[in-house]
């Protein structure tokens, strides 16, 4: 839930790939020959909310999808965060006090498939913006890119339906490939990544747990 705080240095370590170009430090790279970043200080997210694109995926994505979200909206509520939920149809107000943690787990609870074009509705200045994908289309990135002109961080997460598993559950075996928009995203994602939008796609190897990290 840490945002980073570029005034404020914690250190430096060697590049790995999805580093945003702009955190290389070039003068120490040059006289040391190792490709290095610079590690800024994390300060806390001013808010979060978590939109989920109910027209990419049917009933099994939408529900996995709820459950994370909710997990997320339930996190940054215990941080202390105002926290909101989104679809293409509604927003939940966004607030720290329990009745806006509620608003938004009800919105959650009440999700369903919709096949209209998604629409990220205005979310609050400064924040974190996570959106929660089966497929994400041209139109879906688009909207992110629009989004990050104003919030502090933007994170497209996909879950391409049996790719990915829910806590608990054991790796599976794969038998289909991801979808070409998901196979695309990941193509994009060291672009994104410059341009302040985290891209994470969930695998049959991995657990959403994981994004607690």
């Amino acid at each position: 839930m840490g945002l980073d705080d570029p005034l404020s240095l914690r250190g430096v370590r060697d590049y790995v790939a999805g580093d945003p170009p702009g955190r290389v430090h070039w003068r120490l790279s040059a006289r040391t020959g190792t490709l290095t970043v610079r590690e800024p200080e994390r300060t806390a997210a001013s808010s979060l909310t978590v939109f989920v694109d109910t027209s990419s995926g049917g009933e099994v994505f939408v529900d996995s999808a709820a459950r994370l979200a909710a997990s997320l909206v339930r996190e940054a509520a215990s941080l202390g965060l105002p926290v909101a939920a989104a679809t293409s149809a509604a927003l939940s107000p966004s607030g720290r006090d329990p009745l806006s943690m509620q608003a938004a787990l009800r919105l959650l609870a009440r999700l369903a498939p919709d096949p209209a074009p998604p629409y990220l509705p205005p979310t609050r200045s400064g924040g974190n913006l996570i959106l929660l994908t089966a497929s994400p289309g041209p139109d879906l990135l688009t909207q992110a890119l629009r989004a990050r002109a104003t919030a502090a961080r933007v994170t497209i997460v996909a879950l391409p339906e049996g790719y990915y598993l829910e806590p608990g559950e054991s790796p599976r075996r794969q038998w289909t490939g991801l979808p070409d928009a998901v196979r695309d995203l990941e193509r994009r994602a060291a672009a994104l990544a410059g341009a302040g939008i985290q891209v994470v796609v969930l695998r049959g190897n991995q657990s959403v747990l994981t994004l607690a990290h």
